[in-house]
């Protein structure tokens, strides 16, 4: 028995939508801040123009999980029962997701958003508080512990692997984002 089916559909749309979320959103975000054409759609109003690519990224986020979570129903899944594993995945869940939501809560909606790249200043510089202090990128690897959680609550090795694979496009997306912090806050990244 193989453990996982490369060429299942689900598997490669949840490849596909994996890496489409942050490149659509970082893509959409320098278009913003080189050209103000979300923020020209509502007339300059900033919050408004963060308000529909929250909404955008909140979209692509639902249709990536989604995908995630099928294609770790559709494939094979291991034969394990263990307690102590399902205590393990919850936990992971838990985590990613409290640094998911402490990201969240420190950079509030707008900056969570890229409400920088609207040109709405929030911050002097990127932030270095809880939960910015115990890792970069919280929001990111909050919500691939959660992933991996998923995984291995589901016995998924597809779902390891599609972990592995949030991770590798979400450490192509910090690339990215981080040069553009470095163009945002030039002082503050000296």
């Amino acid at each position: 028995m193989e453990w996982i089916e490369y060429s299942q559909p689900a598997l490669l749309n949840s490849m596909l939508f994996t890496a489409l979320s942050p490149f659509l959103w970082t893509i959409i975000a320098r278009f913003e801040f080189h050209t103000k054409g979300i923020s020209k759609l509502f007339f300059g109003h900033k919050r408004a123009a963060v308000a529909l690519f929250g909404a955008i990224i909140f979209t692509l986020n639902l249709v990536r999980g989604f995908a995630f979570h099928e294609a770790i129903e559709k494939e094979p899944q291991m034969d394990i029962d263990s307690f102590a594993l399902d205590v393990a995945s919850y936990a992971l869940i838990m985590i990613g997701q409290f640094f998911v939501c402490a990201s969240v809560y420190r950079l509030g909606i707008v900056g969570t958003y890229y409400g920088d790249y609207f040109g709405i200043s929030l911050f002097d510089g990127p932030l270095t508080c809880f939960p910015f202090s115990v890792c970069n990128d919280p929001m990111y690897w909050g919500s691939t512990g959660t992933f991996f959680g998923y995984a291995l609550l589901g016995r998924s090795p597809a779902g390891i692997f599609l972990t592995g694979w949030v991770a590798i496009c979400y450490m192509a997306a910090v690339a990215l984002e981080s040069q553009m912090l470095q163009v945002i806050y030039p002082k503050k990244l000296e």
